[in-house]
């Protein structure tokens, strides 16, 4: 699997030391402990680029104010539909990669599943872990059992893998009117359900997200954080922009 095969995406307010050493962890780490290439492309949402990330991104977008998720979705979507990419992987900027080869872990598991799944590393450390099902082992036809642990109510973007086939196919796309911090993973769900797409944790590849340490190391940064999981972006406007 090449660089045009998985399109990586994250999107990033690194306005604290704490919050732009865990971007640079997770880019430097997810690149080495990947398995296989791929583009990641970050983008920076109102806030000044980090240059220590431009050795580990292929490409740094920025924007002067905090867009929020799902405007970065849409772009990010449409860069990896003119790459003509088989797969889409939004990841947080936060996100601790346990497994050695966790990518090429991710992707195997997706193709043996028929690509018809959205996945993820099975994630460690949350603060409010989402309900999911006991480990259950998925047949292979000549190989060993895939275990997942099937999500019923949401699946997180700590780092999660989607087919694009599959978003083409239903035609999602985040809605922009949305709180800029919050309800992309929910909404995500809530299409997956709507189009009888399954969920799960893959077992065997795992990532890591300390929310309450985070929380603890870095209260400069939570502060805010609340305000933008009710607050959406409302670009600039003015009576010039009105089409007549």
């Amino acid at each position: 699997m090449g660089l045009k095969g998985i399109y990586a995406f994250t999107v990033t307010r690194a306005d604290t030391p704490t919050r732009r050493n865990l971007l640079i962890e997770t880019l430097r780490k997810g690149k080495e402990k990947a398995g296989c290439k791929f583009t990641w492309d970050v983008y920076f949402s109102g806030v000044e680029m980090v240059p220590a990330a431009q050795q580990y991104a292929d490409f740094c977008v920025g924007y002067d104010d905090n867009v929020g998720q799902h405007v970065v979705w849409n772009r990010a979507f449409e860069a990896a539909r003119k790459m003509k990419c088989k797969y889409f992987l939004k990841i947080d900027d936060d996100c601790n990669f346990l497994s050695q080869r966790w990518l090429k872990k991710l992707v195997r598991a997706s193709q043996m599943l028929g690509d018809n799944m959205i996945l993820s590393p099975r994630v460690k450390g949350l603060k409010h872990p989402p309900p999911r099902s006991e480990p259950c082992e998925v047949p292979i036809a000549g190989g060993k059992p895939i275990v997942l642990e099937f999500l019923s109510e949401a699946i997180g973007g700590v780092c999660r893998l989607h087919p694009m086939h599959l978003l083409k196919q239903h035609g999602f796309e985040a809605d922009v009117r949305m709180p800029a911090g919050s309800g992309l993973d929910v909404f995500i769900s809530k299409w997956c359900k709507a189009n009888t797409i399954p969920m799960a944790y893959v077992r065997h590849v795992n990532v890591r997200h300390d929310t309450a340490k985070q929380e603890e190391a870095d209260a400069a940064y939570f502060k805010h954080h609340s305000l933008f999981q009710r607050v959406p972006y409302i670009p600039a406007w003015s009576a010039d922009d009105a089409v007549c």
